[in-house]
């Protein structure tokens, strides 16, 4: 993720005010001073993904064509899978085409994911920038 996403992801929350100076950093990715009270504090903007797999198909341009293509290399296979598309038209199933995709998330895993994230995060954060 680039330093303009993550800004856009930050004013979805923060923006800079009467109240909040916003510094870009990188370890965190801004650091937030309340005017008001000099306080600081340190926001990291991620993605959440299941897997690195996950992250490949969302992030990579073109990475289903290039599975298509080329095939799942080992890695992905068994997470990542070829699915074919068909669509009902006038009660008569059409195909479409091939894509690549992965088996539907529960909710435990959203949850598994996100726990995840957030010790990885917090194991880096130990060497980020003091903040309160």
């Amino acid at each position: 993720m680039d330093k303009i996403e993550e800004q856009r992801i930050l004013n979805k929350i923060y923006k800079e005010n009467d109240i909040y100076k916003i510094t870009n950093s990188e370890k965190p990715d801004f650091i937030i001073k309340n005017k008001k009270t000099e306080e600081l504090f340190g926001v990291e903007v991620t993605k959440l993904y299941y897997n690195p797999s996950s992250a490949r198909l969302q992030e990579i341009p073109n990475y289903t064509h290039i599975l298509l293509t080329n095939g799942i290399p080992r890695r992905d296979q068994g997470i990542l899978n070829p699915h074919s598309i068909y669509v009902s038209i006038n009660d008569e199933w059409k195909y479409l085409g091939e894509t690549i995709g992965q088996k539907f998330k529960t909710y435990d895993d959203y949850i598994f994911a996100l726990i995840k994230t957030i010790k990885i995060k917090s194991q880096k954060a130990k060497k980020y920038t003091k903040l309160n």
